[in-house]
């Protein structure tokens, strides 16, 4: 898929993708894969800070 919005946003020239295309499609890869990290750390941090309490009491007056 990300190959696939790469090679469309590509303009079209005497190479077909353009002539750094290889180095744009990196790019899109190297920043998909950081924000696929980012997300993980982002849900592993979320599981352990929102884990409901096993001691809470409500206070009575």
């Amino acid at each position: 898929m990300l190959g696939k919005n790469a090679a469309e946003s590509a303009p079209i020239d005497d190479f077909l993708f353009g002539p750094d295309f290889s180095e744009t499609l990196k790019a899109a890869q190297v920043c998909e894969k950081a924000g696929r990290d980012v997300s993980k750390t982002l849900l592993t941090v979320g599981k352990k800070t929102l884990q409901p309490h096993a001691t809470y009491s409500p206070l009575t007056a």
